[in-house]
């Protein structure tokens, strides 16, 4: 398992990555793997995660990137000094080599920028 951590305008944003070999199939060139992500509000505000975009880079250096409205069919509202938590996953045709979160922006307007794992 890799995990990584930052801290942006009072939003830590926790990122637990692992491989899932029940899910995958390494003969056919499929690699799963599962992702947590936990979202805490440190801040003062009412924060919605918007947006995601996931970039995916591959042990080749090839990138995939994951963007979209809110994770997992949600746009979840996290008030100060609550938590929002959430597992998805990817596959690839090659084991990664980094798998990273950037630019999600948010209600309150600011954009946090997030940890590779």
């Amino acid at each position: 398992m890799s995990t990584s951590e930052c801290v942006t305008n009072g939003i830590h944003v926790g990122v637990e990555a692992r491989y899932s070999e029940e899910h995958s199939a390494p003969a056919r060139s499929h690699w799963f793997f599962l992702y947590t992500i936990t979202i805490t509000n440190h801040g003062d505000e009412t924060v919605q995660l918007l947006s995601r975009h996931w970039i995916i880079t591959d042990a080749e250096g090839a990138v995939q990137e994951v963007q979209g409205e809110g994770v997992v069919g949600e746009q979840p509202v996290i008030a100060p000094g609550e938590s929002f938590r959430y597992t998805s996953g990817a596959t690839l045709t090659i084991r990664p080599a980094r798998l990273a979160l950037t630019k999600v922006p948010t209600r309150s307007g600011s954009v946090l920028s997030t940890p590779t794992a």
